[in-house]
């Protein structure tokens, strides 16, 4: 009897391991096939960091950083405000008076120590459109206010 329960037993476990190998190795390629997309898309993107990279480096190249910019088709300069301030024969605080800011303020943007926003930057193109007499008229305007 004890033959014929290890034979049992032998074959069982055989099966059982023919049965567990079968799985296994399905579960061995597909494991496989997905660490070769893995390798694949690790190297791709590598491929597209360096390019967008290269791309960058020729976008920076491409653009001149002169200390100007736009803000709706309006430029900023540090020494056009002291252009246009001479041009007009306006203090830095009749200009922030102008402008609606303070003459420190006039002060840091031609140092280039800060920029003017969006808006300001508007109102510094207004007024480039003015004359000198328009400018005192304004500021005569706006102090009796």
């Amino acid at each position: 009897m004890t033959s014929i329960a290890r034979l049992l037993k032998e074959t069982i476990e055989r099966t059982a391991k023919k049965q567990v190998r079968s799985e296994t190795e399905a579960l061995r390629k597909a494991s496989a096939r997905n660490r070769k997309t893995i390798a694949d898309l690790g190297s791709r993107l590598k491929e597209m960091e360096r390019e967008l990279a290269s791309i960058r480096r020729q976008m920076s190249s491409a653009l001149p950083d002169d200390g100007k910019y736009d803000s709706d088709n309006h430029r900023f300069s540090a020494k056009g405000l002291q252009s246009l301030r001479k041009k007009l024969a306006l203090s830095k605080k009749e200009c922030g008076m102008l402008i609606g800011v303070s003459g420190r303020m006039i002060g840091t943007w031609e140092s280039g120590q800060t920029r003017p926003t969006g808006e300001q930057v508007r109102s510094i193109a207004a007024i480039r459109n003015m004359g000198k007499r328009e400018a005192q008229m304004r500021l005569e305007e706006k102090v009796s206010t």
